[in-house]
């Protein structure tokens, strides 16, 4: 048989580029995850039995369901680090809201056919990377959001204060600014700041 290369996404990545913890018992299809992943030539570290807090350096976690798997976690809810591929042991059903806490990329019921888990971990994978950019472009049009208030506030400041208009305030902000290195925004900020602060 030849080896499995799946990549993580179209044009990226193979799993032998990630480091993936498998936490899974071996009555629950342990050896099976681990051989596909092996196949596709991944980093696979097993862990068993399941520590009570898993490793957060790792790319992926491949881990068996259980109630107690979010207390598990080295992170709250929808912060997670490494995507996170949940494997449900034969004859277990587990409870939907309990799953849905663990914030899964994906899920793997076993017993899988073979060579499926591969492709399964690097979708999961793929998923996290996607939701990660998402949440990073979604961080940077916050911050862009509470500059342009700062500035607006500020400006809203400086024209009370010292008779500016609007274009006046706003130049001087930047100029205040440039002459000490930082952030429209942080002039800003030190400006409302000190509004608030002499009342």
């Amino acid at each position: 048989m030849s080896k499995v290369e799946v990549p993580a996404k179209p044009g990226s990545a193979s799993l032998a580029e990630f480091e993936i913890v498998v936490a899974v018992a071996p009555e629950s299809g342990a050896d099976q995850v681990v051989r596909d992943l092996q196949r596709a030539r991944a980093k696979v570290r097993r862990l068993w039995p399941m520590p009570d807090k898993l490793p957060s350096d790792a790319d992926v976690l491949v881990v068996e369901f259980s109630d107690r798997l979010t207390d598990r976690l080295p992170w709250m809810p929808g912060e997670s680090r490494s995507a996170v591929v949940v494997v449900i042991g034969p004859n277990r059903a587990p409870d939907p809201a309990r799953l849905c806490e663990t914030t899964p990329e994906a899920v793997i019921y076993m017993p899988a056919q073979t060579e499926t888990i591969a492709g399964v971990v690097a979708l999961a994978r793929s998923q996290f990377d996607y939701t990660k950019r998402l949440r990073d472009r979604i961080e940077r049009l916050d911050e862009n959001l509470r500059t342009i208030r700062n500035v607006e506030r500020a400006k809203a400041i400086l024209i009370s204060a010292r008779g500016m208009n609007d274009e006046a305030a706003y130049k001087f902000l930047r100029t205040q600014a440039m002459d000490r290195r930082t952030t429209v925004n942080a002039i800003a900020a030190a400006i409302i700041d000190s509004f608030e602060l002499l009342g």
